[in-house]
């Protein structure tokens, strides 16, 4: 995946218009990648919370050889 910066974005979006004709776009992208930020926060929380859950469930599981070997 090709990681483009939000000046790029923008540059890409205004390429062929008039100047001065921006047409709020520079708002609606500095507001998706604020969503973006915030679904990623989010993910980053749930594969923190699977990684938490993964390791107590490893080390019960560890626990439980023990006491039947």
């Amino acid at each position: 995946m090709t990681v483009i910066s939000l000046e790029e974005r923008l540059a890409k979006e205004l390429a062929g218009r008039p100047l001065g004709c921006t047409e709020g776009r520079a708002d609606d992208i500095a507001e998706e990648d604020g969503e973006t930020l915030a679904e990623l926060g989010h993910m980053r929380g749930v594969a923190d919370m699977a990684y938490v859950a993964l390791s107590d469930l490893a080390l019960h599981c560890h626990g439980r050889r023990e006491d039947v070997a």
